[in-house]
């Protein structure tokens, strides 16, 4: 049973509380306990359930929302598991329900009527209303068009014409439409209004993937003056792909849309779908006999879409068994970074390479790219840069990090940025453990294509208009995020 549920930002600042109940505790009220029963789940990326202790058996359930930089906390008394999974897609549901790829503080505390009657319509009596979890049934009961103080007056305007003597079709048509439409009565299926005729014509489709790889290079190997002699190796440490396919559809009618999407070979593992994907047909063309593993698998997906924003299908895929080190290392991204420790004479001297890979499919250069040089807890040395090709040198910070950071417009494809500096020991010669760097991260993100190489190579929508048929938008977006590639010594 839901007890109370929390949105606050990353600083654990309150944006919105829902009491359903009038025994519900405020937000002010709860913090203090979660801050002495259970500190760590307060923590920026911590994401797990604990008991707020002294006997009771009431659980909070957190979940970090890295679109919307949002935390929600969630007072229940039943099952975590199912809370948990409730407060992923009440942050996905938030995002249909606005139509936005991201929603900030601003726009939920303008909405508060709104986000409290969406709540108010998934969940009834404390427990998740899993019927009602489709955005076009809460859309019926709350029109992104309306808010509730124009719902009000239209009900005021109702109750003052009724009295009057005076019925009006338009008036009393807001409190007995969503009522009924609201039950699926006159839908074809639960995830779509029937009668849509005031739509677009356009189908977009997002794809977007986020990269998660660490790396361990091999063993450094110098000559006696210091010069690097040969290059490292890799060798992958953990590594994953998060897939997701997200669609925005503002069709009339009833229409059946048919995307053939290419995995290029990838194992996508178990794929989640939304409920509206009816056939899923996976054809397998022949593998080749040098490779068995680089098969192309195409998986085609025909689906009745919802109206409006949704996600179709997510997919995980797994680099340790992607075959060999370079076919691995050809779905971390477009971005490969190495760095080498103690070079120079004094061996205090190291070096950060960047190499952009050249692709035809990227066009726009390379986005929010930031490099962080992490460096071990030895004595007081201070860090130096001596040169650097592109970027600026931001100097270490109290947790002894360097970061190398980069504008939009000054990295394209084909570029080869070197980072070199110094870690200056002189005031500490004697101290036989020095400082050095431990491991460079890589954060970026590039619009045009996939890391993993997957594409949709068809796109159909079957319409009962011809005369519409032709007309209809379509439009398909590639997107890669790269949060964390690490490299380690």
């Amino acid at each position: 049973m839901l007890i109370s549920l929390y949105i606050t930002n990353i600083r654990n600042e309150l944006i919105f509380q829902y009491l359903p109940m009038g025994s519900s505790p405020t937000y002010a009220s709860i913090w203090k306990k979660m801050q002495l029963s259970c500190p760590e789940l307060l923590l920026a990326n911590e994401m797990k359930s604990r008991s707020l202790g002294g006997g009771s058996a009431i659980m909070v359930c957190k979940y970090r929302s890295v679109v919307n930089n949002m935390n929600y906390y969630c007072l229940t008394s039943d099952d975590s598991v199912e809370v948990d999974c409730f407060l992923e897609y009440l942050d996905e549901l938030i995002l249909e329900y606005f139509d936005k790829d991201e929603v900030s503080v601003k726009k939920l505390v303008n909405n508060f009527d709104r986000l409290s009657l969406l709540l108010h319509s998934v969940v009834n009596g404390g427990e998740i209303n899993v019927g009602f979890l489709y955005n076009n049934r809460i859309q019926n009961v709350v029109p992104p068009v309306h808010d509730l103080r124009k719902i009000l007056n239209e009900t005021a305007h109702t109750i003052m014409n009724q009295s009057s003597g005076a019925m009006r079709s338009a008036g009393s048509g807001v409190a007995f439409n969503a009522s009924s439409s609201s039950r699926g009565e006159d839908m074809v299926v639960p995830w779509r209004r029937n009668g849509i005729k005031d739509a677009k014509e356009e189908l977009y489709v997002d794809l977007k993937e986020e990269v998660y790889v660490t790396y361990r290079k091999s063993d450094r190997h110098h000559g006696r003056d210091g010069i690097r002699t040969s290059n490292p190796s890799m060798e992958l440490v953990s590594g994953h792909i998060k897939g997701t396919i997200d669609v925005r559809c503002y069709l009339n009618g009833n229409p059946t849309v048919s995307l053939m999407f290419d995995t290029m070979g990838n194992d996508l593992g178990i794929p989640s779908f939304h409920a509206c994907v009816e056939q899923e047909d996976q054809v397998q063309e022949q593998k080749q006999e040098q490779e068995p593993e680089s098969f192309q698998g195409k998986r085609l997906l025909r689906f009745l879409p919802p109206d409006g924003k949704f996600r179709l299908a997510q997919y995980v895929i797994d680099l340790d068994g992607q075959g060999g080190m370079s076919r691995r290392m050809d779905r971390d991204g477009l971005i490969q970074v190495s760095f080498e420790d103690g070079l120079g004479l004094n061996k205090d001297e190291f070096e950060v390479r960047l190499h952009v890979r050249e692709s035809i499919a990227v066009v726009d250069p390379v986005e929010d790219l930031v490099v962080t040089l992490q460096f071990s807890n030895g004595n007081d040395s201070n860090v130096k840069m001596l040169r650097a090709t592109h970027g600026t040198f931001v100097g270490q910070d109290e947790d002894r990090q360097c970061s190398w950071r980069f504008d939009s417009d000054e990295i394209s494809a084909g570029t080869l940025p070197v980072l070199r500096g110094c870690i200056d020991d002189s005031k500490h010669v004697q101290q036989k453990k020095r400082s050095c760097l431990t491991s460079v991260a890589v954060r970026y993100g590039y619009p045009g294509e996939l890391a993993s190489g997957c594409r949709v190579t068809r796109l159909d929508v079957d319409v009962a208009s011809p005369r519409v048929r032709g007309k209809v938008f379509k439009g398909v977006r590639c997107v890669t995020r790269v949060p964390a590639l690490t490299v380690r010594a």
